[in-house]
């Protein structure tokens, strides 16, 4: 498994590596056209023992030929992220009973294709401060992940890569359907993420390995206090999404299809926020006497026309 600071090392390090190989080998040649004996024999005249050009391939590609899946999977930003799950559901389509050996090669063939475009790669530079990072789960924010997920990405890349890709379109997705809401600790818009999160990695990796991965991400997010109202708030929500994915009809089991549902449980009160004074009071993580859990639907007076518009829409596989 590739860390964080494994990461920086070696990519800091494969672009040095390239740069003394470009050096020596420069030398090499110079002190062979002097007529200097480095008393080593010469390589052989074959494709196999032939020394590689250094400056031939960029040096994330070729380090990506020797990592593993996970660590390639390391090396994507959201858009590689995306890239690569499309291009594995093209390659999943029409086969069956693919074993887990078989899907992670095909799926580091995918990764190392994506990774030729520097489009598609992670950015040291690229900021990860965001209110409330753990639970956004976007995919340059992978270096991140508790030792629960790591270990379950561990276990499976192409579920790991559905669980981050879910993360990334849930928290796209309640920003965009309720940006009425500024913040999104312990409100709708955190209730509604959790939930749909959840609802889309079972409509893609199933119930079980959905249910693994939320855990995983709960108990071991070092923002959260275990136990607290936010945690059980986080419990509940995940556990509704699963459930509505689970249980939609055949014509409406997809993203759009469970993204209206949600919206609905979000107004029948099915979903949990944390009790406050006031409408723009920013909840806290703390048990307190005054901080608990309430029905989703306790401020829906304060909702805009906007939102209650995007409840009443249909569900449905159009969206």
């Amino acid at each position: 498994m590739l860390f964080a600071s494994d990461r920086v090392v070696y990519t800091v390090a494969m672009e040095g590596v390239s740069m003394k190989r470009i050096a020596i080998l420069a030398l090499t040649l110079g002190l062979a056209s002097c007529g200097i004996n480095n008393n080593s024999a010469p390589l052989p005249e074959s494709a196999g023992t032939q020394v590689p050009n250094p400056v031939s391939e960029d040096a994330i590609t070729a380090q990506a030929r020797k990592n593993t899946t996970n660590q390639n999977l390391y090396l994507l930003n959201s858009t590689g992220i995306g890239l690569s799950i499309g291009q594995m559901k093209k390659y999943l389509e029409g086969k069956a009973d693919i074993d887990d050996k078989k899907l992670d090669h095909e799926l580091n063939k995918i990764f190392r294709d994506v990774l030729v475009d520097p489009a598609n790669r992670h950015q040291q530079d690229i900021s990860t401060q965001q209110l409330y990072p753990y639970s956004t789960l976007i995919p340059e924010e992978a270096v991140q992940m508790n030792s629960y997920e790591r270990q379950l990405c561990d276990e499976s890349a192409w579920r790991c890569l559905n669980f981050l890709d879910a993360g990334a379109i849930a928290s796209s997705q309640s920003g965009a359907d309720m940006s009425w809401q500024d913040y999104g600790i312990n409100n709708e818009k955190d209730a509604f993420r959790h939930s749909y999160w959840n609802a889309v990695m079972t409509l893609s990796i199933g119930y079980a390995a959905a249910q693994a991965f939320a855990d995983a991400h709960e108990k071991g997010s070092p923002t959260q206090v275990q136990g607290g109202v936010g945690q059980q708030m986080d419990f509940h929500n995940n556990a509704v999404g699963r459930n509505v994915a689970n249980n939609l009809p055949n014509t409406d089991r997809c993203n759009g299809g469970a993204r209206i549902a949600l919206h609905k449980e979000m107004s029948n009160g099915r979903l949990r926020i944390v009790k406050r004074n006031s409408f723009l009071e920013k909840v806290d993580e703390k048990v307190g006497n005054t901080r608990y859990l309430v029905y989703s639907n306790a401020w829906a007076t304060t909702w805009p026309t906007s939102y209650k518009n995007l409840i009443n829409r249909a569900v449905g596989c159009y969206i």
